[in-house]
């Protein structure tokens, strides 16, 4: 599988005085060092990642939470772990979260491709890449939202229901 990236332009933003790195930095509700201004999409730093997440899930749901905080200052931001999937011929490919600094991974085998956990120091995901397996990645969802401890979990042992952690 081959990535390729874009270059941002971030010439008006710096020009302009926001604060810029990897792309725009911007907090949970997409607003810059500007209250005025907010950035949303492939060119606003995620704030707890930095980075820009250049997925179409995340500049859509990112997007929508930016618009609501542009109506309403109380309005919540956008939290969620990035998440993004590919359809490489037979394979579905799909990542939840980014890899962290110091995380262990957990590979589970399963006949419709492995699974790859990482788990941070207190038994939480931060990432999670699994193949033809869209349910994981959806129960994944509520165990990145919820905190939850999986580090006393079999989660290499195939035999074990993940579904049973609902």
């Amino acid at each position: 599988m081959v990535g390729i990236g874009v270059d941002l332009n971030l010439e008006l933003a710096r020009d302009a005085g926001l604060t810029v790195d990897r792309g725009i930095v911007v907090n949970a509700q997409g607003r810059s060092n500007d209250p005025a201004i907010f950035a949303a999409g492939d060119v606003a730093q995620h704030h707890q990642y930095g980075l820009c997440i250049q997925s179409w899930a995340f500049a859509q749901n990112q997007a929508i939470a930016t618009a609501k905080a542009m109506l309403d200052p109380q309005a919540s931001g956008y939290d969620e772990a990035p998440w993004l999937w590919s359809d490489q011929y037979d394979r579905n490919v799909q990542i939840l979260g980014i890899p962290q600094a110091g995380s262990r991974t957990i590979v589970r085998d399963e006949p419709q491709g492995a699974i790859y956990f990482s788990l941070n120091a207190d038994g939480r995901l931060t990432q999670l890449v699994a193949f033809n397996n869209a349910r994981i990645v959806k129960l994944a969802k509520r165990w990145m939202a919820a905190g939850r401890d999986l580090s006393n979990v079999p989660l290499a042992d195939p035999t074990f229901s993940l579904m049973s952690l609902r």
